[in-house]
């Protein structure tokens, strides 16, 4: 048998100041006893990671701060077996990292009770990088933590 190529697994965006884990699929050949990680500016094609680690899971954890907020990446896997033969590389998976979100509701009284059955919530949505929300969905709880309302989705 031999070590098979890794399928990458795509990655939604996020926050590089958070670890964050990349995973791939390895279907057949011999048992994978470690894997490479390869992380590639997209622009520049610039090496930005490159780490093998021992490891039986099929993952791999980039730690905080290794990556920048805003840049445009692309990653590929290798895999090796016990004899530390190397794997064809993986596909090219692109992904973009972003800062998380700041979400402020700016007029809900101090107490954080609203006493009347009717209510403008007013909400603001900040992205370091411009990125804008898809949508968003409000929920509204009684003192028992009882949902009493949720909205339907909501757009712009």
């Amino acid at each position: 048998m031999a070590v098979v190529q890794p399928i990458a697994q795509t990655v939604p965006a996020f926050d590089a100041k958070n670890d964050n884990t990349f995973e791939f699929v390895s279907n057949g050949g011999n048992q994978v006893v470690a894997n490479r990680l390869v992380i590639r500016n997209n622009d520049t094609n610039e090496e930005v990671y490159n780490q093998k680690i021992e490891s039986y899971r099929f993952e791999h954890t980039v730690p905080a701060n290794i990556l920048t907020n805003g840049i445009y990446y692309n990653f590929y896997f290798r895999t090796y077996d016990i004899l530390d033969n190397e794997s064809p590389m993986s596909n090219v998976i692109p992904f973009m990292c972003y800062d998380t979100p700041i979400i402020e509701i700016t007029n809900i009284p101090e107490n954080g009770i609203i006493e009347s059955s009717t209510f403008t919530l007013n909400i603001l949505y900040n992205q370091e990088q411009g990125e804008l929300i898809d949508f968003a969905k409000v929920m509204l709880y009684d003192q028992l933590g009882n949902e009493i309302f949720e909205s339907e989705n909501i757009y712009n």
